[in-house]
């Protein structure tokens, strides 16, 4: 009894000395307002929309994701990276901030014209109705109030800001939510559809709102091939990442439908928002301490004990939370979802094994971008997204739907394998960036 005691004294200890909980700390609240809107708004599309209108809203929002990564070039991250690393000069944080807006600007116009143009066949091919192209056509307007909205947030977490940065946040949740709600309820998936056009509209018309003194002055914009060349380094890295997911996710509920039927498709839907909702608030919390601080470190030991710390720190907490969620999933299926949803219950072994992984690898994946090794973060995604593709086509039609998981769960574990290796062949290098 002793020892135990001694034992838990100890992890005390060892988490209320840890920097990185304390910024955790203070963004609890912010993890609090997206826990509970995310599971609402999960609630709310399975009872209004039900599994096959939930897996149609997923496939329109993998669209937008897909279109605002084109448009935002992947340079958020960058964004981050080198306003916190130029701390010492506000001349240096100006032109990120202006040059990142010259290529958001440029970039939005390809996505948003590729979807005006075949709204039609998008609609169709994805939707299996040409009913929303409409929403796709006026995608324009989502897209690039998102993207700005993205841009200003990074920037924020480069100046470390916190309070700032968490409250924006927590008024985002809430007023997606707030918008979204009554939608859904008098207009079904239409509603869910236009909602996201009005809420990211007024979000970002708050975010300027309250970030303007911290901004630089726009009345002349000054371009710098320097610096817009760091940032499309960036933007190759977090573009390819972030626009194989939601192609990777399209194919792989398509070939659910395909092999499956759509209300299973609306399962995989199911869980993949249960992780994603906690996973991003997990990422969402550590990237508040661990991106300025990955940025700031050019010393290998210093930054290798970092990583080994936040791990040692963090895993443990996920390792324990994916478990609870796994024991509770019974529970989980009858507060979040409606009967439809049953059959996902066989479905949460595999992917909180996959959930843990995932934040794992994130923390090499991440180290490798924010030092800008651009050629093997590349690597690593495309040969994920490769993989996931492959397996999907392998197990899914063997396995069922319980084969969308299981594949999640190789696929991370390799990613894990893949980004360690890599992660250790950078620390040999002589200098870090």
């Amino acid at each position: 009894m002793r020892q135990i005691t001694i034992l838990f004294k100890k992890l005390i200890h060892f988490y209320t000395k840890s920097e990185l909980i304390k910024v955790s700390a203070k963004n609890s609240l912010q993890v609090v307002v997206k826990l509970i809107t995310g599971l609402l708004t999960i609630k709310l599309t399975s009872v209004f929309l039900g599994a096959s209108g939930m897996a149609l809203l997923s496939q329109f929002n993998n669209v937008i994701q897909f279109s605002t990564n084109i448009a935002s070039g992947g340079i958020m991250h960058g964004v981050t990276k080198l306003t916190a690393h130029f701390d010492y000069s506000k001349a240096k944080q100006k032109l990120i901030v202006h040059n990142a807006f010259i290529i958001t600007i440029v970039l939005t116009i390809i996505p948003t014209l590729f979807l005006f143009l075949f709204a039609n066949k998008i609609s169709f091919t994805l939707f299996y109705d040409i009913k929303y192209a409409p929403v796709l056509r006026a995608s324009g307007i989502l897209i690039f109030s998102v993207t700005i909205n993205n841009l200003l947030l990074a920037f924020t977490n480069g100046l470390q800001v916190y309070n700032k940065y968490i409250y924006l946040n927590i008024l985002n949740g809430i007023t997606t939510f707030l918008i979204m709600v009554p939608a859904i309820y008098f207009y079904g998936l239409q509603g869910a559809l236009w909602s996201q056009y009005v809420s990211s509209l007024l979000i970002s018309i708050i975010t300027i709102g309250i970030l303007h003194k911290y901004l630089p002055s726009f009345k002349y914009v000054v371009f710098s091939k320097v610096i817009s060349k760091r940032l499309i380094n960036f933007g190759l890295m977090l573009l390819v990442a972030s626009s194989l997911t939601p192609l990777v996710h399209i194919v792989t509920r398509n070939v659910i439908v395909e092999y499956c039927s759509l209300n299973q498709a609306g399962w995989w839907d199911g869980i993949t928002k249960i992780s994603n909702t906690y996973i991003s608030l997990i990422i969402t919390t550590l990237s508040l301490y661990v991106l300025p601080k990955i940025s700031k470190t050019t010393d290998s030991r210093t930054l290798h004990y970092e990583i080994k710390l936040s791990l040692k720190q963090i895993i443990p907490l996920v390792t324990l939370g994916s478990l609870l969620i796994y024991l509770l999933r019974d529970s989980i299926i009858y507060l979040l979802f409606t009967d439809e949803f049953a059959g996902m219950r066989n479905l949460f072994l595999f992917q909180t094994i996959g959930d843990i992984l995932r934040i794992a690898g994130w923390f090499f994946a991440i180290t490798l971008m924010m030092k800008e090794q651009v050629k093997q973060y590349i690597f690593a995604e495309i040969i994920m997204a490769t993989i996931t593709v492959i397996n999907a086509y392998v197990f899914i039609p063997r396995m069922g739907i319980e084969g969308s998981t299981f594949v999640y769960a190789i696929d991370t574990f390799i990613y894990f394998i893949f980004v360690v290796i890599m992660y250790q062949r950078m620390l040999r290098q002589s200098n870090l960036k």
